[in-house]
């Protein structure tokens, strides 16, 4: 009989994670009680830091302390603490599943966030809305904080894929949105980052 007095070792949970596109290789950052611009300077440090290879997905997972145990953060948590004006209608056909990473494409590091719903009709509605605060809201995230935010949306079709791009004044690609299929959201800065994932998720359905 053991001691009632006696010391039970705790092993740490660990976070299961699946994975919206199955990564090359990714890490967890731990997020509790950062917020707004500390948290985004946090994420694009981690992106800008981490060795990863030429045409490889790295995948950031931001967790959050939960009273004895830690836990991932679900994109609605996730926009909540970057304080971004979402719409409702938006942020409530969101689901809990989401992705945040980077992508090394010709040396370049291009970063993307993979948002999901089960309501396409008012994600659809609300990320029109959302298109108002998106261009000052993103550029920490983006990476163009430096660049002139001035500017208009842009339809384009990529790899069959309705595009919404914001360029500036300049003709710069500031960030684009497209839903790859009725649950997806893709947010990033590049045509690129959108052909690369869009290819890895055709694969991916294609092998399932």
């Amino acid at each position: 009989l053991k001691s009632p007095i006696a010391i039970v070792e705790t092993k740490p949970k660990t976070i299961e994670v699946t994975s919206l596109i199955p990564p090359d290789s990714h890490k967890s950052l731990p997020v509790t009680g950062l917020e707004g611009r500390s948290l985004a300077d946090n994420i694009v440090n981690e992106l800008s830091i981490y060795q990863i290879g030429d045409n490889q997905i790295f995948e950031l997972i931001l967790t959050q302390n939960m009273g004895s145990s830690t836990t991932s953060l679900t994109g609605s948590q996730f926009i909540d603490k970057m304080n971004y004006n979402m719409p409702d209608i938006l942020k409530r056909s969101l689901t809990d599943r989401w992705m945040l990473g980077g992508i090394s494409i010709e040396g370049q590091r291009l970063p993307f966030m993979i948002l999901t719903t089960d309501f396409f009709q008012n994600a659809f509605a609300g990320m029109l809305k959302w298109e108002s605060s998106m261009p000052s809201e993103l550029a920490q995230i983006m990476g163009y904080e430096d660049k002139t935010r001035y500017g208009i949306f842009e339809d384009k079709i990529i790899k069959n894929r309705d595009i919404r791009e914001f360029k500036n004044e300049r003709g710069e690609i500031l960030f684009l949105y497209s839903f790859i299929d009725k649950d997806t959201i893709l947010i990033t800065n590049s045509e690129a980052t959108a052909a690369f994932l869009v290819d890895r998720i055709e694969k991916q359905t294609y092998i399932r």
